[in-house]
């Protein structure tokens, strides 16, 4: 499963956050292409006491991942992902895809308009889940909540601190290196992003990759996640 869940109590005294990739495995006749999300998804059970300034959040792996506080939805609001931003997660990811002695990505309008609509059908509902098109293996997609409007560089380095859990000795897939392996997957070549608030003020973050990346056909991970240039 490809989940971190994450709180970010050290640095916002309110705040609490959670990430989740995707995983895609070949199809089994022809051996082409990748499709399907591993292990279905997250519930995230959000835990917070605005008087007291205390925060968490808990994760486990079931069909949906529902924020507690269900109980009333309405519109997100903003903000929003501004060009700004996106060009931040972007500059993010290149960054980090240098290191690693990979082509740098570029953003693409189709992906933006598409992570976009996402975020923001994620903050109406507040559920977070992975996409149809993602589901598909239409697109590679990194997810991201936090309780606060998440800067672009901030969640980018969430994802990429996966690193430290990343075996480059034995290359694969494994729980909570699925974000970073996503950023860095070398023949990945656009990326899209957006971002959308709910009405609580916490924030949906949706990356998406063209070609998705995380795809576990035997070799692919030897030769899309290099380590990092010393």
């Amino acid at each position: 499963h490809a989940v971190d869940a994450q709180c970010g109590c050290e640095l916002f005294a309110r705040s609490s956050e959670v990430t989740v990739s995707t995983q895609y495995w070949p199809e089994r006749e022809s051996g082409k292409g990748c499709q399907g999300q591993q292990g279905g998804t997250l519930r995230v059970q959000k835990q917070h006491e605005e008087d007291q300034g205390e925060c968490g959040s808990t994760a486990e792996c079931s069909r949906d991942l529902v924020t507690r506080d269900r109980t009333r939805y309405s519109a997100p609001s903003l903000p929003h992902a501004s060009k700004q931003f996106a060009e931040e997660v972007l500059k993010a990811h290149n960054d980090y895809r240098k290191k690693h002695g990979v082509p740098p990505l570029k953003l693409c309008k189709k992906l933006n308009r598409g992570a976009q609509q996402y975020a923001e059908e994620l903050a109406t509902t507040r559920v977070l889940k992975h996409s149809p098109e993602s589901a598909n293996g239409k697109c590679g997609e990194n997810l991201a909540w936090a309780s606060y409007d998440q800067p672009g560089k901030d969640v980018a380095d969430r994802w990429y601190s996966e690193i430290k859990n990343y075996s480059f000795q034995n290359p694969g897939f494994s729980s909570g290196t699925g974000h970073f392996t996503a950023m860095v997957w070398k023949n990945t070549k656009k990326m899209g992003v957006g971002k959308a608030s709910a009405s609580d003020g916490s924030t949906f973050v949706v990356a998406r990759y063209d070609p998705a990346g995380n795809v576990v056909n035997p070799g692919y991970y030897e030769e899309n996640v290099l380590p990092p240039r010393k």
